[in-house]
């Protein structure tokens, strides 16, 4: 079984959730942002080795076709642009066409969730590479007799 760091993860901002801005974008909306953000940071990476395809004056842009995404989210084109609009009314992406049918969608960084509001979710993204630095003596138990004290997770 691999473990959860060797498998692909598609990460949901969440200010997405936390900020009051975004209270009305729907999950399936997040998630197709959740699929533009993870394409604008290869497109990021390959204009950071030198590759500018995906950048010009307005910075760096992708091309994800409705079709596409409604192959990989397994929903209709039309409901895929419903969403595009969600995230285009929201300013989480901005789009120009460029030429008959290709459009480069310019996708933004969520606004940061005010200080003062209530999270819904409140904690912080984990990072398995993180060493634990102590454990509490109450969240370790001996086991056996060999009196080695062992983490139990919950």
């Amino acid at each position: 079984m691999k473990s959860l760091t060797s498998r692909a993860f598609l990460p949901i901002n969440t200010d997405l959730f936390n900020n009051p801005k975004y209270q009305e974008l729907s999950c399936d909306a997040m998630v197709l942002y959740s699929l533009y953000s993870q394409r604008k940071e290869v497109s990021t990476f390959h204009s950071q080795t030198g590759n500018d395809t995906f950048t010009d004056s307005e910075g760096i842009f992708i091309y994800f076709s409705n079709d596409e995404a409604a192959k990989i989210l397994r929903m209709s084109v039309r409901k895929i642009s419903t969403l595009r609009s969600q995230l285009i009314d929201c300013g989480l992406i901005s789009v120009i066409r460029h030429g008959l049918k290709n459009f480069k969608i310019y996708v933004n960084t969520p606004e940061t969730t005010p200080a003062e509001t209530d999270l819904v979710l409140p904690w912080a993204n984990f990072d398995f590479e993180k060493p634990i630095k102590s454990v509490p003596a109450n969240l370790c138990t001996k086991l056996g007799e060999n009196s080695e004290h062992k983490l139990l997770r919950y």
